[in-house]
C-alpha cells in the first residue's frame, strides 16, 4: 500500500513540476505580446495619422526591451507596400524589471535604433512623406540618448 502511494505521489509531483514550468514559459511569452501590443497601442496613439505595426517586443530582464520589425506607414498613401519607416530593431535601455513594468514605469536610458530605413517622396508640391512622422516625433522634455545603426534615406 505504501509503495502504491509513495508511486503516485511521485508521478503527481512530476505532473505539477511539468505543469507549473508549461505554465511559466506561457506566461513568458504572452508577457512579450502584451509589451507588443501596449507599445503598438502607445505609438498607434501618438502618430494618429500613420498605421503602426509592431512585429515583436521582448523584455529583457534589468536591460530593457527589445522591438523588432516596427513598420510606420500612412494611412492616406496608395504606397503601403513602401511604408515610410520601417526599422529592424529598437533597444531601450532602461533597469526595468517586471515588476517596473507592471507599473508602468519606464526610465528611458539610451534608445539603440538599429537598421531604420525612412522612404520619403514628394509629389506636385504637397508636403514631404515623413512630415507627418517628423511632426509628431518628439517625446518628453528632456533630450533622448539616442543611437541610430546603419539607417538608410531613401528619396523619390
Amino acid at each position: 500500500m505504501i509503495n502504491f502511494c509513495w508511486f503516485f505521489f511521485k508521478w503527481g509531483l512530476a505532473l505539477v513540476v511539468v505543469a507549473a514550468l508549461s505554465g511559466g514559459v506561457y506566461l513568458y511569452v504572452q508577457l512579450d505580446d502584451e509589451i507588443r501590443y501596449h507599445v503598438e497601442e502607445l505609438l498607434a496613439d501618438h502618430f494618429q495619422d500613420l498605421a503602426v505595426r509592431v512585429g515583436s517586443a521582448r523584455l529583457v530582464e534589468g536591460q530593457g526591451i527589445v522591438l523588432c520589425n516596427l513598420v510606420v506607414s500612412d494611412r492616406r498613401s496608395a504606397r503601403s507596400s513602401n511604408p515610410l519607416v520601417s526599422i529592424d530593431e529598437i533597444f531601450i535601455h532602461s533597469n526595468v524589471g517586471l515588476a517596473e513594468l507592471l507599473q508602468g514605469r519606464l526610465d528611458i536610458q539610451k534608445v539603440i535604433v538599429r537598421r531604420p530605413r525612412f522612404c520619403i517622396a514628394c509629389k506636385g508640391g504637397q508636403p514631404w512623406d515623413l512630415d507627418a512622422f517628423l511632426q509628431s516625433s518628439k517625446w518628453g522634455d528632456g533630450p533622448l540618448n539616442l543611437l541610430v545603426e546603419e539607417g538608410q534615406v531613401e528619396i523619390d
